[in-house]
């Protein structure tokens, strides 16, 4: 399965050195888009509401059930798209 997350150039720099994390600027949970359309609409919609800091990276990462099924994550709908929450523990990212 692939999942998408929009990110901003401090997240991408932070992602590069360590993989996805939650540190103090977050909360204790990641979000991914089940699409890559459903990341673009929310960058999209972000550059009009100015969100700071920008979003200006797509990261996609492929994943699988049993991997997934590891975490403890939510479904839910995100700006009107399909989305995960992952909480805190990445070991397959």
């Amino acid at each position: 399965m692939k999942l998408f997350r929009a990110i901003s150039s401090f997240e991408f720099s932070d992602f590069e050195a360590n993989k996805f994390r939650c540190t103090e600027r977050t909360i204790s949970a990641k979000q991914f888009f089940k699409s890559r359309k459903a990341a673009e609409d929310f960058v999209s919609k972000s550059i009009e509401r100015e969100y700071e800091p920008p979003y200006q990276f797509i990261i996609e990462i492929e994943v699988t059930e049993e991997d997934l099924n590891k975490q403890w994550f939510d479904e839910q709908v995100l700006d009107t798209h399909k989305a995960l929450t992952v909480y805190e523990v990445f070991a397959f990212i």
